[in-house]
């Protein structure tokens, strides 16, 4: 017979994994977790630059920049950085570091 915490924890387990994945791509509208991450990145950066979210400035650098984010650049250096975890992982955990 199973435990409860066996059928009850996989469950959770395989929804937390998940999570971990699905919700860079929804937050940032992208197909994959390099590019979520760049794109967050690049808003962060407009952010800093400006000092707030709101204005003309602030759109016109954060949608210049969101819209070359590609995740090339960031996906190269996350494999340079950890070269023996794949790249989505690593894209999303750094994802979730910065969030």
């Amino acid at each position: 017979m199973k435990s409860v915490a066996g059928v009850v924890g996989l469950p959770l387990v395989v929804a937390g994994i998940v999570l971990f994945f699905a919700v860079p791509l929804i937050a940032e509208n992208t197909g994959n977790e390099c590019q979520a991450l760049e794109k967050y990145n690049a808003s962060n950066a407009a952010r800093n630059v400006t000092g707030s979210t709101t204005g003309p400035i602030y759109g016109m650098l954060n949608g210049l920049a969101r819209s070359v984010a590609t995740g090339e650049a960031t996906s190269a250096a996350e494999a340079n950085a950890h070269p023996n975890i794949p790249v989505s992982v690593s894209c999303a955990y750094d994802f979730w570091k910065a969030f």
